[in-house]
């Protein structure tokens, strides 16, 4: 058999034959394999035995006995279409659930009515079915579809002894003094055997605790899901819990085994998945303490504001000084210092001679307009400058 999926938690998807009677050109009645000996048997929750023809019975026989069976009914084809279901007496199809723990099963199509035509019979994954066909009738060109199995572990000496430490059923998720249980240690349960002939031996199944995930069969720790992730305080099995509380503005918060939603009023932890829940309101601060935050905000908003004076009063101080000392150094550097002893030795003529503040200097020449240029050199540029009384300068700005 063809593998399609298989999954740890015991099922195996594979293509199974399609049995074909009548009229059906080129097809075979090739039957279902015989699964008896192996660890599989075909899962009665996910397929149903399923049969297209018109004015047929159509049986499902185990171990000589007919375990299952459908009739169906003659007419036109307007009602094969993809949302037509087949039904136990259907009209051109019909379907039935199987009995569980079947590892072997024959088709037979017995006919009641004197009708012509190519029928066939078949177990299908119903998942399958119903949501991959355009057409019942679209099988007629299949030879296989897909079929769901059960596996498991026959509960034997060795199997035994593997399994030991761990056979159990799923821990509370509480202990007595009502703390969390977050172990993640997988657990696993034996199925006694059935009565049924096809199946007729004790197994075992072994499961992640609810709130992990990862493959148990390997009895080291399971995973931690992490709800969050999947956005589940918004889902809306949660969402429920939490509207009855007012709660809005949620805020998840995973943890190992489960999850929380946390408000501005009210906190959820959810355990398992969705297995439980507990809720409790956010506790309010005591009346003195209401009023100290109330206090701490009158004073703190003038306390701001002043600190926000100061330090725009220190910058322009700051600033201030730099600039001071700024004119210093140019000061010195074009011979200020040496001008200033002359001026106070008495070796030059101090009526000629006159100190000049920017100010003063940038209103003659335009504020160093490029058009006042007399030259360049060196040292700097040489602007022609004009007082307000008509005299004529040179000045010299250093680079």
């Amino acid at each position: 058999m063809e593998v399609l999926n298989i999954s740890i938690d015991g099922t195996l998807q594979v293509k199974s034959p399609v049995t074909f009677f009548g009229a059906c050109k080129g097809k075979e009645a090739r039957q279902a394999p015989n699964l008896t000996g192996s660890p599989y048997v075909y899962l009665n929750r996910k397929n149903m035995f399923t049969a297209v023809s018109c004015g047929h019975l159509a049986n499902m026989t185990s171990d000589e006995n007919v375990v299952r069976g459908c009739s169906s009914t003659c007419d036109d084809q307007s009602t094969d279409s993809a949302t037509y279901r087949c039904g136990t007496i259907g009209t051109n199809c019909c379907q039935t659930t199987i009995p569980p723990n079947i590892s072997v099963f024959t088709t037979e199509i017995q006919q009641r009515d004197q009708i012509d035509g190519c029928n066939y019979a078949f177990l299908v994954d119903q998942d399958w079915f119903l949501n991959n066909l355009s057409s019942y009738r679209a099988i007629q060109g299949m030879d296989r579809v897909p079929v769901v199995l059960e596996w498991n572990i026959s509960l034997d000496n060795t199997s035994h002894k593997a399994f030991e430490g761990f056979i159990g059923t799923e821990p509370d998720y509480f202990d007595f003094e009502g703390n969390f249980n977050n172990d993640s240690t997988p657990y696993c349960e034996i199925y006694n055997a059935t009565t049924s002939s096809t199946y007729n031996q004790s197994s075992v199944h072994c499961f992640c605790p609810r709130g992990f995930q990862g493959n148990p069969y390997l009895l080291q720790p399971c995973q931690d899901i992490d709800e969050c992730k999947l956005n589940w305080c918004m889902d809306d099995r949660h969402v429920m819990v939490l509207a009855s509380r007012n709660v809005s503005g949620l805020i998840c918060k995973n943890f190992v085994g489960g999850f929380t939603c946390n408000s501005n009023v009210t906190s959820c932890d959810f355990f398992g998945g969705n297995s439980g829940f507990r809720c409790y309101d956010e506790p309010k601060p005591p009346r003195a303490y209401r009023i100290r935050n109330v206090l701490l905000g009158v004073f703190m908003g003038p306390g701001l504001l002043l600190l926000l004076v100061g330090a725009w009063y220190a910058y322009k101080v700051i600033k201030k000084r730099k600039n001071i000392k700024r004119k210093e150094k140019f000061f010195k550097r074009n011979g200020g210092l040496l001008l200033q002893q002359q001026l106070s030795s008495g070796e030059i003529n101090v009526e000629k001679i006159k100190l000049f503040n920017l100010e003063e200097l940038e209103n003659s020449t335009d504020k160093f307009n490029i058009d006042r240029i007399l030259g360049q050199g060196g040292q700097g540029t040489v602007y022609k400058g004009m007082f307000a009384d008509g005299r004529i300068i040179a000045v010299k700005k250093s680079k």
